[in-house]
């Protein structure tokens, strides 16, 4: 045999073994495949014959707990049973009082509660009207009097006021004397009375040229008596300048009139205060400004509560009188 046979001849012997032996490693694989195949196929059966069995196992024990609940029905329906006829007694009592009630009261009573309840209605109604002007009035006013008690302007309440007003005649006056008033002070009681104390400090009652000379006289005469007196009992004083002190000037009359103004102001009767200094002829006869600026304050503040006190009193009765017609209307008396 030549070389080259003999090398081919082994080659030949290693393909047929490499060959024999992929073959014995496949099959074993496709053994081991099958195998492991059927192993999971059985545990995937077995894994759903473990959930029916344990949904069979619920199902069981629902059965088992409603099995148990009908055997509570009876006394369920025997309890509610007893309810019903306890109910039923209760209305049938209900209805034998109901019966009673309107037999002591008349067939008519319930028709007249309606009616009553109706005119409530009716009363509220009005009310709701009512409160749309009366009562709004009613209100700026007195947002009016508590801005001017407060030294506070009202010249926008006091708009609204004449708004609210228009139709109304028998307070326009009243109203248009709080709007003239709107952009003015108005003095508080303790204004009017503490301005009038300064007042009255100083104050001194005019003279006649008569009265005035014959004043002049007696005081000459007083303070020459005085002066030689002093003379007379005292030596070596410089007597040219003479220090007199000051003198009231009022009589027994005008001190009376001042007490009289004083006690008709510190009462807060302003009004007769007024008509008091315009009334009497030694107030009239004396012109002094701070008296003139100080009635001319109180005379603003006078009519400004008559207007206010005015309106009050006009929308309270409107109010009064809308509710007693409320209750005189052939609805009420029914």
């Amino acid at each position: 045999m030549s070389e080259q046979a003999v090398k081919t001849e082994p080659k030949k012997l290693k393909s047929k073994v490499f060959k024999w032996t992929s073959a014995i490693v496949a099959i074993a694989i496709l053994e081991a495949a099958a195998v492991t195949g059927a192993v999971l196929i059985m545990e995937s059966k077995h894994n759903d014959r473990q959930k029916d069995f344990a949904t069979l196992s619920e199902t069981v024990l629902q059965q088992g707990k409603h099995i148990a609940e009908l055997q509570n029905l009876p006394a369920a329906i025997s309890a509610n049973a007893q309810k019903i006829a306890e109910n039923a007694g209760l209305l049938q009592l209900y209805n034998e009082n109901f019966l009673a009630l309107k037999d002591e009261v008349g067939n008519k009573k319930v028709e007249i509660l309606n009616q009553q309840f109706s005119n409530l209605n009716h009363r509220l109604e009005s009310l709701e009207e009512t409160k749309s002007t009366d009562a709004l009035i009613l209100s700026a006013v007195l947002l009016i009097k508590e801005n001017a008690l407060y030294n506070k302007n009202f010249a926008a309440e006091a708009d609204i006021l004449a708004q609210l007003a228009q139709g109304q005649d028998n307070i326009a006056s009243a109203v248009q004397t709080i709007v003239s008033l709107k952009s003015l002070p108005i003095a508080s009681n303790d204004e009017l009375i503490k301005n009038y104390q300064q007042i009255a400090e100083e104050f001194t009652f005019a003279v006649s040229n008569e009265q005035l000379q014959e004043n002049k006289e007696a005081d000459d005469n007083a303070v020459a008596k005085s002066i030689a007196l002093i003379k007379d009992t005292v030596a070596g004083i410089n007597f040219d300048k003479v220090v007199v002190l000051k003198k009231d000037k009022r009589t027994d009359a005008q001190k009376q009139l001042m007490e009289q103004l004083a006690s008709l102001v510190e009462n807060h009767d302003f009004k007769n205060a007024v008509k008091f200094i315009r009334e009497t002829p030694e107030f009239q006869k004396t012109q002094n400004p701070e008296l003139t600026h100080w009635i001319e304050q109180a005379e603003r503040r006078i009519s400004f509560d008559e207007a206010v006190s005015y309106i009050i009193a006009a929308e309270l009765n409107a109010i009064r009188q809308d509710f007693s017609n409320t209750e005189n209307s052939p609805l009420s008396q029914k």
